[in-house]
């Protein structure tokens, strides 16, 4: 059992009032928890990569009339290292971390933190150059659907737990399948889908494969050779009104059908260390965001006509690179953050044409978020940037310090509320105004 700090850190201390008033919420939330039923489908609530769509929009958090001063800490505790973002199911909190050489799964109470279970496993991963400070994962963030918890680990080792409980389902080792290590040169940073109950994962290094698997029993339903693995993870859409996993590989964009044929690619190779890690984002008119290190950001639009497939690039943004940061559609608008004068925030419309460009120097990454109004930017040295997303201009709502320690890993939405990672340490934060 980690240690439990329900007083919280300096940077989240709270007054008399506020303290009242989030016992109170424990005590409706300890409540809800021991109603809801943590096998049920997650529903609207943030139980994957990027959100219940994956496209980094929190509606869940509802609408706030004013920021408060610091956000409240419900609770925090003791957890491992790595990326991994927490995920819920409404009842329940689970994270994929490492601790003393071990990957571990593990489920909190999600009104008071406290551990419900935890799994744990040995796991040897030494980050190749470039990448050591990043540490030995785990990178991938877990999704729970259908009452199972699935991991990915930095090595390739996909595994189904059962929410309630954390007993094992099923495992699979890809070492077991692969010529060669089943992960690029940093490790296994793909985060997992589950649609139809079925589970996707794509493993490899110089070439990779695309599976999906049955989610019951981690049987395989198809698998697709080919293209290497990057450090980015799929979506879902309609486009061109079929339905298609979206993702970005080595290579450049792919898109499958659900049975796991080809629809349609589109190149955007890095050729240097292959980093590609932008997660493709879905806009207006059935388009497709991508963008990377030292490349344009791009919308591209995939079209059917007379049974084949065409890629027309919309229009493109050399000024504006992604890098690490995937960015964020929602309102009529996209943020995101290039890695150029040392790290600009930058919202512009579906078009492409600029709203606003943020100061330089402003950070090397950003995990965004939008929530009703906002664009929420985390950024690794634990500053949390509220920038108000109904202007054409740049301007902060408030600014955070939401950890201690970095903050890579991104966050997770609730209502009112934020589940941080930082190093070593996972927290619920409350945005919501305290009881008069």
């Amino acid at each position: 059992m980690p240690r439990q700090d329900i007083h919280g850190s300096g940077f989240g201390r709270r007054r008399a009032g506020v303290t009242i008033y989030l016992l109170l919420c424990v005590l409706a939330s300890v409540a809800f928890a021991e109603r809801a039923d943590p096998r049920s489908d997650a529903g609207e609530t943030w139980n994957q990569w990027r959100g219940p769509s994956r496209d980094g929009r929190g509606e869940m958090f509802g609408t706030l009339e004013k920021w408060p001063q610091q956000p409240a800490e419900v609770w925090q505790v003791e957890v491992g290292t790595g990326h991994g973002a927490p995920v819920t199911d409404g009842a329940r909190v689970y994270l994929f971390s490492r601790l003393d050489g071990d990957e571990v799964a593990a489920a909190y109470r999600l009104a008071d933190g406290a551990e419900l279970w935890s799994k744990r496993y040995p796991v040897s991963f030494r980050a190749r150059m470039g990448g050591g400070h990043h540490g030995a994962g785990p990178k991938s963030t877990p999704v729970v659907a259908g009452g199972r918890l699935v991991t990915l680990g930095i090595t390739g080792v996909i595994s189904s737990w059962d929410a309630q409980t954390g007993e094992r389902q099923w495992r699979i080792d890809f070492a077991e399948q692969a010529e060669k290590e089943p992960f690029p040169r940093w490790g296994t940073s793909f985060s997992p889908l589950v649609h139809d109950d079925r589970v996707i994962v794509h493993f490899g290094s110089d070439a990779g494969t695309l599976l999906a698997l049955d989610a019951a029993t981690g049987q395989e339903i198809w698998r697709r050779e080919g293209s290497a693995p990057s450090y980015a993870s799929p979506v879902l859409g309609r486009l061109a009104t079929v339905d298609q996993l979206v993702t970005l590989t080595a290579d450049g964009l792919l898109a499958l059908s659900l049975d796991g044929e080809e629809l349609w690619s589109w190149e955007f190779p890095m050729t240097y260390m292959r980093q590609n890690v932008a997660t493709p984002v879905l806009i207006d008119a059935g388009a497709v965001l991508t963008g990377g290190e030292k490349r344009p950001t791009t919308a591209v639009q995939a079209k059917l006509g007379d049974g084949a497939w065409r890629v027309e690039v919309l229009w493109s943004r050399a000024d504006l690179p992604l890098d690490m940061t995937t960015a964020v559609s929602a309102e009529e608008r996209i943020c995101g953050l290039s890695h150029l004068k040392k790290g600009q925030a930058y919202c512009i419309d579906t078009d492409g044409e600029t709203l606003w460009l943020g100061p330089p120097r402003f950070a090397e990454h950003a995990s965004i978020v939008n929530v009703p109004g906002t664009f929420l930017y985390l950024l690794p040295d634990a500053s949390l940037v509220v920038l108000d997303g109904s202007v054409a201009a740049y301007r902060e709502l408030a600014r955070y310090k939401v950890a201690d320690t970095e903050t890579w890993a991104y966050p997770a939405v609730i209502e009112a509320g934020l589940l941080i990672k930082s190093r070593d340490r996972l927290a619920r934060l409350s945005f919501a105004d305290p009881a008069p």
